[in-house]
């Protein structure tokens, strides 16, 4: 929030944030089809009568709550009595016609502040680190209770169903479709669930992650049904490798990209660079991808407070694939990881 009031103050204007994973970081509130209006010291949250009671219990009593019939399309009118001459505002979130409506009804410029939204979200706040720990203790908590349905026989939707399931039961949901993915299907890093059933000798990779108050968990691990021939064991060993080398170059004042490096020249160096396509990780928080990213071509530099994925993997075309992947956040002198389960090759 204070953050928010400083872009304010340095530019002049109102900021007008539209996203709904944004609002919830400022405000709490949990619903959709709502927005949140900074200008002079005055806050507004606006949303539509459906979420008007939820409002009222959820959102903080320095915001004036407007739950108006129209819901957001109120807030033109709302930025013209206000007299802003500028409303930053995130607008890869706003549609086009919102924007032209912003425009012709306040005659206000909108300025872009995408960026600096996201720099604000990708250093935690202490609060957001307890819920991730909270999330994170769980997240490992369903992997060991899926561990248990994986045998020969068992679909991928058995499993899929198993965990949504048991994170239900306790109280949360997933924070992303997760990832089940056995045999040649693991050879695809987002593959979709499906109906194959496992069997002996495949590779298992679950991606999976889960919410504790709107704040997202991300945590992946391959494992090996009823045993692994040693070229298998010979790709898990190189990216667990790998997993280590990136952890190893996370520190505060250090290139998101250096860890990226690590993990990539490791791979390139036992000659499966090819078979590793997507960036080394990515920010976590109310959105499951968030600043700061983890890949080759960012020139982000790691903060104390950030929190941040490291997940390289391998993957091999119609054989199999080998990804792992913990959440860690970034202190002084390196990383506290958010999960305490091992990296080893777990065999069921």
């Amino acid at each position: 929030m204070d953050k928010c009031r400083g872009l304010m103050k340095e530019n002049g204007g109102a900021v007008l944030l539209t996203r709904e994973t944004t609002v919830r970081w400022l405000t709490g509130f949990e619903g959709a089809e709502s927005c949140a209006l900074l200008m002079d010291g005055e806050k507004y949250f606006v949303t539509d009568s459906r979420y008007a009671e939820a409002a009222e219990k959820q959102i903080p009593g320095d915001f004036r709550v407007l739950s108006e019939k129209t819901g957001i399309s109120a807030v033109p009118e709302l930025i013209r009595k206000l007299g802003a001459k500028k409303v930053f505002a995130e607008i890869r979130q706003l549609s086009l016609f919102q924007a032209k409506q912003i425009e012709e009804k306040t005659g206000a410029q909108i300025v872009p502040i995408d960026d600096e939204i996201a720099a604000m979200r990708s250093v935690k706040s202490s609060a957001e680190i307890e819920k991730m720990k909270i999330g994170a203790k769980l997240t490992e908590e369903a992997f060991m209770h899926i561990c248990r349905y994986m045998k020969p026989g068992v679909s991928e939707y058995d499993i899929y169903a198993e965990l949504l399931y048991f994170l239900h039961k306790n109280g949360s949901e997933p924070s992303f479709t997760p990832i089940i993915a056995g045999g040649e299907n693991s050879s695809m890093p987002h593959a979709s669930v499906t109906n194959r059933k496992l069997r002996e000798g495949d590779f298992l990779t679950i991606d999976m992650g889960c919410k504790t108050d709107g704040v997202c968990t991300d945590f992946t691990r391959t494992v090996a049904i009823s045993g692994v021939v040693q070229r298998q064991q010979m790709i898990y060993n190189i990216v667990e490798e790998a997993h280590q080398a990136a952890m190893a170059a996370v520190k505060n004042g250090a290139f998101s990209k250096a860890a990226d490096t690590a993990a990539r020249d490791l791979i390139t160096e036992r000659g499966f660079g090819d078979c590793f396509g997507h960036g080394t990780g990515h920010g976590v928080g109310y959105d499951i991808h968030e600043a700061p990213t983890v890949n080759g071509r960012s020139d982000e530099v790691l903060k104390s407070g950030m929190v941040v994925t490291i997940e390289p993997g391998i993957y091999l075309p119609g054989e199999f694939g080998v990804r792992t992947e913990d959440m860690v956040l970034v202190t002084e002198d390196g990383f506290d990881d958010f999960y305490s389960l091992s990296t080893k090759l777990i065999t069921v």
